[in-house]
């Protein structure tokens, strides 16, 4: 089967984009240890290979690279610098890197292999992902981010190609310090100078801003979840250049306006993540991740409550509180380029920092949190007027909503540059 061009560089283990045969030129065993096995993605840049590890007795995936890469000594020492920046990086949500070496005129990086799909196959597979599977996903591939950009490192190329599901449910994210020397067809790459993927690339890095930071791996990671969650990608043009050059002045239309059922909280978390200013994103991706995590929460809390209802007293009356937003933290400023420094404790599930009071608090989306109770009306201070129960469906219909577009058939191919 032919395989997509954007999936180079990706790491999980879809059988079904296997191919046996070791082509002329690649040695069956790399560095004496690494036996490949079967070929599990490739692209402009790389093949990628399930290997066993012979003297771990472990299955692993092996990236290496092209002969015309390979053989460019200047890409050879960015890409094995990259490769000290990657394995650097130790995360529950992040792809491992084992080792890198040289075997010949072969170069090549061993990786986690991670058994699963990909986003990206997700989403073509199932269509549009349940909002709370989608939050839950997003959070975890925040942590990661930002865990990475506290560490100097940002991704750049943070897409649903380069998120690997495992078939066990774990989120990781794969290609860190190695996506900026990638080169696919459909991006706008050239070697050693990364844009990123069209469907995904922050506004600043089509411009060429130097001072980019994580704040650009939020955007990318706002234009996934909008993806997942509403089945088409937010911008579309005739081609990758078309299709970047839409969000420099452009801001996409509310996931609501696609698809009405939406939550009016994760739409909002969604569409600031995806602001053309840097400014005007989440300060830090943990702030992102908080956010995600709360909607998620709710999410998961309002199913427990709507079921033990039901089960209860046959009843499913819903009312809405509203959560107080996700506060912006101090220490980064829009035209700060460095990562946000902060302790990992503070980004930890369960470990939130305090939210200040209100004067203290900027706007920010406001997530909804669904509640099972005896009461039809909330009233909040006073000030609130009562919310109506909803319909059945559990979400309020918009009454601005738009055809939500096709998403049974899956996602629209990335056009070429």
């Amino acid at each position: 089967m032919t395989e997509p061009a954007d999936q180079a560089g990706t790491l999980g283990g879809a059988s079904r984009m296997a191919s046996p045969a070791v082509p002329p030129g690649v040695d069956m065993v790399l560095g004496g240890r690494y036996e490949l096995t079967e070929r599990i993605a490739g692209g402009g840049m790389a093949a990628v290979w399930k290997a066993h590890d012979q003297i771990l007795d472990r299955m692993v995936a092996v990236k290496v690279l092209h002969d015309h890469l390979a053989a460019d000594e200047g890409f050879r020492e960015r890409f094995r610098r990259e490769a000290i920046s990657a394995a650097k990086l130790t995360h529950p949500h992040v792809v491992s890197l084992y080792d890198t070496g040289t075997d010949g005129d072969q170069v090549y990086l061993v990786m986690e292999f991670v058994d699963g799909s990909t986003l990206k196959e997700m989403i073509a597979q199932r269509g549009r992902l349940d909002p709370g599977r989608a939050a839950s996903i997003g959070e975890k591939v925040a942590r990661a981010l930002d865990y990475a950009h506290r560490r100097g490192l940002v991704h750049r190329d943070v897409k649903p190609a380069n998120i690997l599901i495992g078939d066990d449910g774990s989120v990781k994210v794969a290609d860190f310090g190695i996506a900026k020397a990638d080169e696919n067809e459909g991006d706008l790459t050239k070697t050693g100078t990364v844009l990123g993927t069209a469907a995904y690339v922050a506004p600043e890095q089509i411009t060429g801003d130097a001072r980019i930071d994580g704040r650009a791996d939020q955007y990318g990671l706002g234009c996934m979840l909008y993806e997942a969650l509403t089945g088409r990608q937010p911008f579309k043009g005739e081609s990758a250049v078309a299709t970047a050059a839409l969000r420099l002045d452009t801001q996409p239309l509310p996931l609501r306006n696609v698809c009405p059922d939406l939550p009016r909280g994760l739409d909002a978390i969604v569409m600031r993540a995806m602001s053309l200013a840097p400014g005007d994103r989440y300060p830090a991706t943990g702030d992102l991740a908080d956010a995600l995590a709360a909607f998620a929460d709710a999410d998961t809390a309002s199913t427990a409550a709507l079921a033990a209802g039901v089960a209860g007293n046959g009843r499913s009356d819903r009312t809405i509180s509203l959560r107080r937003p996700v506060p912006e933290t101090a220490g980064t400023g829009a035209a700060d380029p460095a990562p946000v420094s902060q302790p990992d404790t503070a980004r930890r599930r369960g470990n939130r920092a305090p939210a200040p009071s209100p004067a203290a608090s900027s706007p920010t989306p406001q997530t909804v949190r669904w509640l099972l109770p005896a009461a039809l009306v909330v009233l909040l201070a006073g000030t609130l007027i009562g919310f109506a129960l909803l319909n059945g469906n559990g979400v309020s219909p918009a009454s601005d909503g738009s055809d939500p577009g096709d998403v049974a058939g899956g996602v629209p191919a990335e056009q070429p540059a």
